[in-house]
């Protein structure tokens, strides 16, 4: 007979030593401490993250407040605004030193023709020299909302100083359309004081070789003459060395140098800033001071066409003259003077 319940074998549990146990709780206390010390770490570098968000937030703000394409926009609008403001000047100006005892009908329609030709080129100017730092705000901006965490440090850095490049270029252009049309209005007069004209030399120089330090090596100044001396708007003289040395290294070619030479006597200073660029052709030499005239020779060079003008302007402010002469594809050579003080 086959028995139906056979007897199953006792087994007994494996048994665990005190040691190893021992061993294991040390191993699950050591575990669990790591596990803390990770859970610390993790929150501090949670805290750290949350630090730099809001940090970026504030300084993402402010920076799309700062330079916002609709706050550019209205700066746009109000240099079109003031620069409509000076045309007017202008036409009031003319008619004075250019109408006079000219009614005939001809010649009123030759005077709208070229305010017509002004306003054409002023906000052609203006919207031509706006369109490229705006890109420039608009790309910076966008990068930074939409890919901080993909830049690293020095990319972050270059998108805000691409920023700052083109606002201080556009302010440039703002600054010197008000200042234009300040001065057709009247309102600037020369502040006389004190100065070394040899020192307000240097100082454009240096100014210019901040921006771009390559072009304080181009510059050869050669100052001649002991009467450093004179009483006359310092700010004025800048203006003047500073337009007329940025066009003489702006439409020169890069391994060319600039001359500028101050001889200083007296009774007066004689300034002349030659350069070895493209010069400028016959054709625009009647208008070449002209606001917002450009000559046809310029090509793709950029520009406002106010720079000469400008610095016409603070010539006659100090009581000056200034004079040019140039052969198209020889160089150009533009010459100041200006008392030693000013006229009363």
């Amino acid at each position: 007979m086959v028995d139906l319940n056979p007897s199953i074998p006792n087994s007994s549990p494996a048994t665990i030593s005190q040691s190893e146990l021992t061993d294991i709780q040390t191993k699950l206390k050591e575990q669990q401490v790591l596990s803390q010390q990770l859970a610390a770490q993790l929150a501090q570098v949670q805290a750290e993250l949350a630090t730099l968000q809001a940090q970026f937030d504030q300084r993402l703000e402010a920076a799309i407040a700062e330079y916002s394409l609709d706050c550019q926009v209205r700066c746009a609008q109000t240099v079109v605004h003031q620069g409509v403001q000076s045309v007017e000047t202008l036409r009031t100006l003319w008619t004075i030193e250019r109408g006079q005892g000219q009614d005939d009908h001809d010649g009123a329609l030759n005077k709208e023709k070229e305010l017509s030709e002004l306003k054409s080129r002023m906000i052609r100017t203006i919207s031509h020299e706006y369109r490229t730092p705006l890109t420039v705000i608009s790309l910076a901006a966008e990068s930074l909302a939409h890919q901080y965490s993909r830049l690293n440090q020095k990319q972050r850095q270059n998108c805000f100083q691409q920023i700052c490049r083109a606002t201080q270029h556009m302010n440039k252009l703002i600054n010197e359309v008000l200042w234009v049309s300040q001065a057709e209005a009247g309102e600037m007069v020369a502040i006389a004081q004190p100065v070394n004209l040899i020192q307000i030399c240097r100082q454009s120089i240096d100014e210019l070789a901040i921006l771009h330090p390559e072009d304080g090596v181009r510059i050869h100044f050669h100052p001649q003459g002991t009467a450093v001396e004179a009483h006359l708007d310092p700010i004025l003289l800048q203006q003047i060395f500073t337009h007329l040395l940025t066009n003489a290294l702006k439409y020169s070619p890069p391994d060319q140098a600039v001359q500028f030479t101050a001889t200083l006597t007296p009774d007066q200073g004689l300034f002349t800033i030659a350069d070895h660029g493209i010069g400028i052709p016959p054709e625009d030499w009647p208008h070449l001071f002209d606001c917002f005239h450009r000559a046809g020779n310029v090509g793709t060079i950029p520009g406002t066409g106010l720079g000469l003008a400008i610095a016409r302007k603070c010539v006659e402010l100090l009581g000056g003259e200034i004079e040019f002469k140039s052969n198209p594809g020889v160089g150009s050579c533009f010459t100041v003077t200006v008392p030693r003080h000013l006229p009363a």
